[in-house]
């Protein structure tokens, strides 16, 4: 797959975690619909993803679409995430490494997709999803990352196709 763009919702995930909530302007967490959430309760991209379409409070979720445009730090969904007519046949969760010399952790994560619905889908894009909460029972998907593939997959009706995702993120210190 393809590099893309941490999104604006990552930066924000990080500050609430390091503050303990979420604060419109400075760590400021965003459904796709555009709404502040309350805070944020997911999973972190470096975590183990299930073979599931949504995120929970225990696992990322690695989303696909359909869409073309390209990948901006203000996304706050793919341009056309597809939702219907896939299956999760399978997932892969690489194992965690960390590069001292240029305090970057990466991980390899693999899935496998089918199209189950009738008309062929031309995947262009993927995404990693986690967590929020608005209120008392509102549990929103928010974008950390968003890429586009780097040679699009066209899949049939029930043909599968195995995409790889290698997350890469560099460790800093705060200042």
């Amino acid at each position: 797959m393809s590099e893309g763009v941490w999104t604006n919702n990552w930066q924000g995930v990080k500050n609430a975690m390091l503050c303990g909530f979420v604060r419109n302007g400075w760590s400021t967490v965003r459904d796709e619909n555009g709404n502040v959430v309350d805070g944020y309760n997911g999973a972190l991209p470096m975590g183990s993803y299930q073979n599931v379409n949504v995120a929970s409070s225990s696992y990322p979720a690695l989303i696909f679409g359909t869409g073309t445009a390209a990948p901006a730090a203000t996304d706050l969904g793919l341009s056309h995430k597809w939702t219907s007519g896939i299956s999760r046949v399978a997932i892969v969760n690489g194992a965690l490494s960390y590069d001292d010399s240029t305090h970057t952790a990466s991980k390899e994560v693999k899935a496998t997709i089918q199209n189950t619905g009738v008309n062929p889908v031309t995947v262009t894009e993927w995404g990693i999803v986690g967590r929020a909460w608005r209120g008392s029972s509102s549990y929103p998907d928010i974008l950390l990352y968003r890429a586009l593939l780097d040679s699009p997959v066209t899949l049939n009706q029930y043909e599968s196709a195995t995409l790889s995702a290698t997350i890469t993120v560099q460790l800093t210190d705060p200042s």
